[in-house]
């Protein structure tokens, strides 16, 4: 046997990875300017796996999971117990608690839609470090075979490098969900 056939089999192969695409939206610069983006996941923080719960002392015919129940009392009598099913949602406003039926909480809801939002530059200087490795990082990029979008954001990334600045945004990942006060910088 030759040395590159012996070598051959010591090695991993080599596999393509691809990084799941996290959203398409748009990066909209003003209301009249909106370049076509994908967000790619570049770093994520993770935590460790919580412990579960058991017990040792649970009888040998059960799988000894902890299983948490709630018992709702009330303030005025603490031996009137009240059921799940009268329980009504609430909000904080002010110092005080307010009653919000199903109907109105849906009503006040967030509605927002996914995209990125620029709503101020900073000096890159200006912004702190731990600022930016703090949490998940994201990759926004210009989607595959579009010249124009490619263009665009090429044209606003070299702007920001030029002026040394930094872009704060609004950024919702999806639609429905709360948005997120992020800084986009050049990489």
């Amino acid at each position: 046997m030759d040395d590159k056939q012996s070598l051959y089999g010591l090695f991993p192969r080599q596999t393509h990875m691809t990084r799941p695409l996290l959203s398409k939206a748009e990066l909209e610069i003003t209301p009249k300017l909106k370049i076509p983006v994908e967000t790619y996941a570049k770093t994520k923080a993770v935590s460790m796996p919580t412990a579960k719960k058991a017990s040792k002392k649970a009888p040998a015919d059960t799988s000894g999971k902890v299983v948490r129940e709630l018992i709702y009392r009330s303030n005025q009598d603490v031996n009137e117990q009240i059921l799940p099913e009268d329980i009504i949602d609430g909000i904080q406003f002010g110092g005080s608690l307010v009653a919000v039926s199903k109907d109105d909480k849906a009503s006040l809801e967030l509605k927002s839609s996914k995209g990125i939002q620029i709503l101020g530059y900073y000096k890159a200087s200006s912004v702190p470090h731990q600022v930016i490795l703090g949490g998940d990082t994201d990759v926004v990029v210009a989607p595959k075979g579009d010249e124009y979008g490619e263009t665009l954001l090429s044209a606003f990334l070299r702007g920001l490098i030029k002026k040394e600045r930094v872009a704060l945004a609004r950024y919702v990942k999806r639609d429905g969900k709360g948005p997120a006060l992020v800084i986009l910088r050049p990489h």
